[in-house]
């Protein structure tokens, strides 16, 4: 629509004109819902992997809070690398405290298990995200795909690129939801 809708000009019934515009020139009342099953199927995927990981991620932080990070567990090397342990150990006790420093804090541990279960959970749907932006953008239902489907197989067919395509602009949304979901876990077991 040509109307604008800034905060001194907004009229709630501009809203209604709007939808009734767009289902009289973009073809019907499932104008108003393009894009809406894909956007179901990322939100129902992204609660399954998000609260499943983030049980287990827990499980895993909490379970190296219990041991005590000076203890050295010795790695099993092949001869030739024992020589290297030293370069090694370093690092693996770095992380062992780490992993310690977290696992003992149930805040720590409830906001790296919030990040990292959203992390997974933003790759594992970022596909149907694309797939719903590329629906609600469309004037018509004839002016690209109409099925889930069809997307991605149009997408995997026709790009020299696919997995990229399907995931542009994923970087920016990982790097928005580690602090979000972080902190949304960390608070609410705060």
């Amino acid at each position: 629509t040509s109307a604008s809708f800034s905060a001194s000009t907004f009229n709630p019934f501009n809203i209604f004109n709007s939808m009734k515009q767009i289902v009289q020139t973009e073809g019907g009342l499932g104008s108003l819902f393009r894009g809406n099953l894909a956007a179901t199927y990322l939100w129902i995927g992204y609660a399954a992997v998000q609260f499943s990981l983030y049980q287990r991620t827990s499980d895993y932080f909490t379970s190296y809070g219990q041991i005590d990070p000076a203890i050295h567990i010795p790695l099993v090397l092949p001869t030739p690398i024992q020589a290297m342990q030293p370069i090694i150990d370093k690092p693996t006790q770095i992380a062992r405290r780490t992993l310690h420093e977290i696992g003992s804090n149930p805040t720590y541990t409830a906001f790296f298990s919030g990040a990292s279960a959203g992390t997974a959970a933003t790759l594992a749907t970022y596909p149907f995200d694309i797939c719903r932006t590329a629906f609600a953008s469309q004037k018509t239902a004839s002016q690209g795909q109409n099925s889930i489907g069809s997307f991605f197989s149009l997408a995997m067919r026709n790009n020299p690129r696919p997995i990229q395509t399907l995931f542009a602009g994923c970087g920016p949304a990982v790097l928005g939801i580690i602090p979000y979901m972080g902190l949304n876990f960390a608070i609410y077991d705060y």
